[in-house]
């Protein structure tokens, strides 16, 4: 018998390939963190020479991408056991949560230059080009755009906020960044505030992050600041108050980042999410791209306060900004903000 353990980088060269393909007898394929089979590149490596085949994921429907969900269904033969966060947490196999919206507002300049891309998009969209798909023409337009989101001025004072009323004082927490300029000045932030913290990025090899997730828990640092990476593959039990900055639209990526606080710890009774979303203008309340912007923000919270245990208070806290915007919160989905 033979154990092998790769990446998915890995398991899809065609070296790799070759080598499944001459081996005799049964094989037995566990692929963890399961959604990124459904990647062009990983399907290659998913061989029928695999005879018996587990899939573990937290998040098997892929963001856009139907054609890689139904792959991943369909060669691991459907969800033979799944459970959700609500079930785990009255279980008590998963922590409670508590969960917070803090709305930052776009300014002037940044509600312009978001109008414009909008305008250019929506354009650019307009025009046949036979060889590629609409969202290839306008990825980096649309990247351009959700940055402007992401990196909105005011979250700085909305995080100074949060800071104070923690006394500007944190244990086990993690902020989650966008990028460098982001990471840069929450840190100088924290420093002013006599916060220790650890930076971690997705450029930091696994026993760094390791290391400096032990100091977290020893309580050697108040605050880890991480920049794409601690969203998954990466266990932090100690973890117990988050701070999110910025988000993709990605629900894999927001679901796998609420994952690392809802480990159970000794001593851990809950924990504490507080989510910096975006908030346009309210004078452009009934014009369609801000009314896209606020329910991208709202789809997000919307997970997140369902299974909260102060679920009642999140969804009142986001009610009157939803109806301002006309957003019917019952009915929000992937599809309905399609529609808009």
């Amino acid at each position: 018998d033979c154990i092998v353990c790769v990446t998915y980088d890995l398991i899809s060269i065609k070296k790799f390939i070759e080598s499944i393909k001459n081996v005799k007898g049964n094989l037995l394929l566990i692929a963890d963190e399961a959604h990124h089979t459904g990647a062009p590149t990983t399907k290659k490596g998913l061989l029928n020479e695999y005879t018996a085949r587990l899939a573990l994921t937290a998040t098997p429907e892929r963001y856009f991408d139907e054609e890689g969900t139904d792959f991943i269904k369909t060669y691991f033969n459907g969800i033979a056991y799944s459970m959700n966060i609500r079930p785990a947490i009255k279980d008590g196999y998963l922590s409670q949560y508590k969960y917070y919206p803090v709305f930052a507002d776009l300014n002037t300049s940044e509600t312009d230059e978001y109008i414009k891309l909008t305008k250019v998009i929506a354009i650019k969209r307009g025009k046949k080009d036979n060889d590629k798909k609409p969202e290839e023409i306008t990825f980096d337009l649309e990247n351009k755009r959700s940055k402007i989101i992401a990196k909105a001025e005011q979250k700085y004072t909305k995080l100074k906020e949060v800071l104070e009323l923690h006394g500007n004082s944190l244990e086990n927490a993690i902020i989650y960044c966008h990028d460098g300029i982001q990471l840069k000045t929450v840190g100088i932030i924290l420093s002013k505030r006599n916060i220790n913290y650890e930076k971690i990025t997705a450029t930091e090899k696994m026993i760094e992050i390791r290391d400096s997730l032990a100091h977290l828990k020893n309580k050697n640092y108040q605050c880890i600041v991480a920049m794409k990476c601690l969203d998954e593959g990466v266990d932090i039990p100690s973890a117990q108050l988050g701070i999110i900055m910025a988000s993709t639209g990605n629900s894999l990526q927001y679901i796998q980042r609420r994952g690392r606080f809802l480990r159970k710890s000794d001593g851990k009774q809950e924990a504490i999410i507080y989510d910096i979303l975006v908030k346009p203008p309210t004078y452009d309340s009934t014009q369609t791209y801000a009314r896209k912007i606020i329910a991208k923000e709202l789809l997000r919270h919307k997970e997140f306060a369902a299974d909260a245990s102060n679920k009642n208070e999140a969804l009142d806290a986001i009610r009157p900004i939803a109806n301002m915007f006309e957003i019917d919160l019952d009915r929000l989905d992937i599809d309905y903000i399609l529609r808009l």
